[in-house]
């Protein structure tokens, strides 16, 4: 198992996010539900921003763990940012800009 992170982590500190992807869907087939693999692959999917594949992985963890703090926390985590994504940040600040402002001409928006 340990070869096997190394060899994740090598192709990781080579930018090379599917095969590192690739190889822990293949070792997931051999080491069915194996919480720890299922973790590192939901930290890949977290900060390639693929949330719902990451959710997937952590909720596999919790139905087989439900007491794995870690998880939990990252679900929350994900749930936090997806909220941050959708909310305009801008909206409830004196720095938003209705769309028909003197700021605002048409196709270009002057912030």
């Amino acid at each position: 198992m340990e070869d096997l992170k190394n060899e994740i982590n090598e192709k990781l500190s080579k930018l090379d996010v599917s095969g590192a992807i690739q190889l822990l869907n293949k070792s997931l087939k051999i080491y069915n539900n194996n919480i720890e693999l299922l973790h590192l692959r939901a930290d890949i999917y977290y900060k390639t921003n693929d949330f719902r594949a990451a959710i997937d992985d952590l909720t596999t963890i919790l139905d087989n763990d439900p007491n794995d703090i870690i998880a939990q926390q990252k679900i929350a985590l994900i749930k936090d940012v997806m909220f941050m994504i959708k909310t305009d940040i801008f909206e409830s600040t004196n720095l938003y800009e209705p769309p028909n402002s003197m700021f605002s001409d048409g196709n270009i928006n002057f912030r």
